[in-house]
């Protein structure tokens, strides 16, 4: 998901921000930049990018070719105009999200498939391979793996049968529990993904998160619906491959909950959600757009995340979103 880097641009590690590196930070939206009618802010990415963050007239900082981190950055970051630039590509017409807190915000998002395990991928914090890691990546079964390449041939289950991408919804700051992240005790939401769903929904409001201030909203150390702060949403950085931020997986219905730890670099549920009235388009390997309703059979969404060459305990939708685990779809989507 974020193949394009120019390293890590000094001794830092991979989730700390630099103006000097991207960390590997970047989604595959980067690379589509050229293809899609948006030459000029390739152009921009891909060459160094000098800025005036003074505003004095003189050049202060110049960014490198592939930028810096994907993250805000007081006088220095927010110069850097290609992250925080909203791009018509990215943006569905249904949403209405604008503006702050976000950079540049997107509609669209690569799908990770049926499981979302740590997202450093096989890396240590310096971004050197470390060979635990790599079997802990191997359980990222989707059309993309997080700091990994995937291609045609890798998708054994056929390309009309896996889902490439999915549209999300952009935060409007309004507690949304499809846009806006749920935070709970580490760990809790890889052995039960629908974890925040049975806790933190408002019982009046079901598509919205308990106000994080109403008593009893904690249920344990570390647990805080609408959590992290502002910035930390569906959509809200359009070049940053963290799963908050830009990815969608298959593990929860489409319009669920988004759910996280303290870490949500790492991974986190995160269904795909819109603007459209019961369900979500999504994008299939083969080029094919189909929209899938919210009732889509999605098995045990209490099951915990599967190993490799597990049969995906989400059912129909979970088996759509994995690349290679002979689960064919029959039925006409």
């Amino acid at each position: 998901v974020a193949p394009l880097s120019d390293g890590p641009g000094g001794a830092t590690y991979w989730w700390n921000s630099n103006n000097f590196g991207n960390h590997e930070l970047l989604t595959m939206l980067v690379g589509l930049t050229p293809f899609v009618e948006a030459q000029a802010t390739w152009e921009q990415i891909s060459n160094p990018f000098p800025a005036d963050t003074n505003n004095d007239g003189t050049i202060d900082i110049t960014f490198p070719p592939m930028g810096p981190t994907p993250t805000p950055g007081g006088n220095d970051r927010n110069y850097y105009s290609p992250w925080m630039t909203d791009l018509p590509f990215l943006r569905c017409p249904s949403d209405p999200g604008r503006g702050l807190p976000t950079m540049g915000r997107t509609n669209y998002a690569p799908c990770v498939g049926d499981n979302m395990n740590r997202w450093n991928g096989g890396k240590n914090g310096d971004l050197t391979v470390n060979n635990w890691a790599m079997g802990v990546q191997s359980r990222n079964r989707g059309f993309f793996i997080p700091r990994d390449v995937t291609k045609f041939r890798d998708i054994l289950d056929g390309l009309s049968n896996t889902i490439a991408m999915a549209e999300i919804a952009t935060d409007l700051n309004d507690g949304d529990k499809r846009t806006s992240l749920a935070v709970t005790t580490s760990g809790t939401y890889q052995s039960n993904p629908n974890h925040c769903e049975s806790l933190f929904l408002d019982p009046e409001r079901p598509q919205f998160w308990i106000d994080p201030d109403s008593p009893g909203s904690g249920q344990s150390p570390g647990d805080q619906p609408r959590g992290l702060g502002a910035g930390s949403t569906r959509g809200a950085r359009w070049a940053n491959a963290r799963p908050v931020f830009s990815t969608v997986n298959t593990i929860l219905a489409p319009n669920k909950g988004v759910c996280a730890d303290s870490w949500p670099e790492n991974g986190a549920i995160a269904p795909p959600s819109s603007r459209h009235q019961g369900g979500v388009h999504i994008l299939m390997g083969d080029g094919a757009v189909k929209f899938i309703t919210d009732s889509i059979e999605a098995g045990n969404a209490s099951a915990p995340m599967p190993n490799p060459g597990q049969k995906s305990p989400y059912g129909v939708w979970g088996a759509l979103g994995t690349r290679a685990s002979r689960e064919v779809i029959e039925l006409e989507l």
